[in-house]
């Protein structure tokens, strides 16, 4: 275990268990994802890249794109008050909800 992680899990440990476990819940999850979108890339193939490539080129090509610089939206700084205003239960609804519904990957798609 690295030195970094030992400090999170002391920090952790001084929190209450309600705090804890929606921490570890996030946790949790997080790893559950890396794992999946590292066995996602392992098993596409050379020919879903290609497409990929394919589809992006194609995207470029027809100006069906937006610099990211130009994409309307609320800088980060402005949404840092909002940081807690959560309950934990609530974020633990959200994180499910987003797993069962939102979290679904099609390779043959591309």
């Amino acid at each position: 275990m690295t030195e970094l992680l030992q400090q999170v899990i002391a920090e952790l440990q001084k929190l209450p268990a309600e705090q804890q476990d929606a921490i570890a819940s996030r946790l949790m999850a997080e790893l559950k994802d890396e794992q999946t979108w590292t066995q996602q890339f392992e098993s596409t193939t050379d020919k879903q890249w290609d497409r990929l490539a394919d589809i992006v080129r194609q995207e470029i090509l027809s100006a069906d794109i937006s610099p990211l610089a130009k994409v309307p939206g609320t800088p980060g700084q402005q949404l840092l008050r909002f940081a807690g205003s959560i309950s934990p239960e609530d974020l633990q609804l959200m994180q499910s909800a987003i797993e069962h519904n939102c979290e679904q990957v099609d390779v043959d798609e591309w």
